[in-house]
């Protein structure tokens, strides 16, 4: 999370936005928003912006938003939680809309079968659960990178670009990594399973995976363009495909400190215009998208062979895919093709309306 913090008019900060390599943009409603790991160590400085514009003013020196997290007082005493939503350059708080919209299918009348509200209630708790994955990866990164910049006296220190290291935060990067995963997987089975229920509007129940869902469906692509959709992403070199592999690799292989020769992060410096600045890079694919194949462990005592086998996974890092993109740009997927299950389905949302009837006893407002 944020930490409580006051600049020099003693006004916390508004929002935090969430960068890629674990840098944070504290926009603190002044004339300046402080890009940096956090609050204090701040590498560089730029103008506050419409709120709109500051997204595209980060993108546009090279940094990549994936989130905010909107800080209020509740938030900042510890009576609320993060209140932090994935963000899209492109598309916006994706996430936060579908969650919403699936949410509010219910207030439908004619949309409240027992079908339509166990499949909308469990589309909105996954999209909640990948936000807040994204969340701890994020803030994974971030204390990855601060371990990385900060000496054991305190100092700040700045690495070498290219350093391949392991901190004790390591360990925490890997297990957001494995939760993400394992919801990611359970809303790619709930997507197959809701289009088999609600889109094609089978009545048996046997249908919860998407493996199933491809069996079952392999000689129907063509009865909705969004079967096709979803056969299409699962086949081989598909996001779908790339996502489920990267998840059994991980459940039925080998854990991510054990998938490679060595598991460590590596220090990227990111151009910018104008300079550089530290970030952290995990390698988690290879540079064609694929997951790389489990490796067998090094024999460290045997010099030419761990010589080798090292230099092979300097070229795999070298060339990775860094896990915060890859794992952020797969939330982003997922969310839209939720929404277009809904759609697909032909439910409609609509806001819960409340009317004095609805009102029972006095109402308090309480502002914390």
């Amino acid at each position: 999370m944020a930490e409580s913090m006051d600049n020099d008019s003693k006004r916390p900060a508004l929002r935090v936005i969430h960068l890629l390599g674990g840098h944070r943009a504290f926009d603190l409603g002044g004339e300046q928003v402080r890009i940096g790991p956090d609050f204090p160590r701040r590498f560089l400085e730029i103008p506050t912006r419409p709120y709109a514009e500051t997204f595209r003013a980060l993108q546009s020196i090279g940094l990549r938003p994936i989130g905010v997290e909107f800080l209020t007082r509740a938030t900042q005493i510890g009576a609320d939680a993060p209140d932090f939503q994935t963000f899209d350059i492109r598309a916006g708080y994706t996430a936060m809309t579908g969650r919403h919209e699936w949410s509010q299918v219910q207030n439908i009348e004619t949309q409240r079968s027992s079908q339509i509200l166990d499949v909308s209630s469990r589309f909105s708790t996954y999209y909640r659960l990948l936000t807040y994955r994204v969340l701890g990866l994020s803030e994974a990164y971030r204390s990855t990178l601060i371990g990385q910049l900060t000496d054991f006296d305190g100092s700040y220190r700045i690495p070498e670009d290219g350093t391949l290291f392991s901190n004790g935060f390591r360990t925490a990067l890997e297990a957001a990594i494995h939760a993400f995963l394992a919801d990611a997987a359970c809303l790619r089975d709930l997507i197959a399973e809701a289009i088999w229920k609600l889109v094609l509007r089978e009545p048996s129940t046997d249908v919860t995976t998407l493996r199933t869902f491809i069996k079952r469906t392999k000689q129907r692509k063509d009865d909705h363009p969004i079967v096709r959709q979803v056969h299409e992403a699962a086949e081989e070199d598909g996001w779908l495909f790339t996502l489920t592999s990267l998840r059994n690799a991980v459940i039925h292989i080998a854990p991510m400190g054990n998938a490679h020769e060595l598991s460590e992060c590596q220090v990227r410096f990111q151009a910018l215009q104008g300079g550089s600045i530290p970030t952290i890079h995990y390698p988690l694919l290879s540079s064609n998208g694929r997951v790389r194949p489990s490796q067998d462990p090094v024999d460290f005592y045997d010099d030419e062979i761990r010589e080798v086998r090292l230099a092979d996974y300097d070229a795999f890092v070298k060339s990775s895919m860094d896990a915060l993109e890859y794992l952020c740009g797969c939330h982003f997927r997922l969310v839209r093709m939720a929404t277009d299950v809904r759609v697909a389905a032909q439910l409609d949302h609509k806001m819960l309306e409340l009317t004095d009837k609805d009102i029972i006893g006095p109402v308090r407002i309480a502002r914390i």
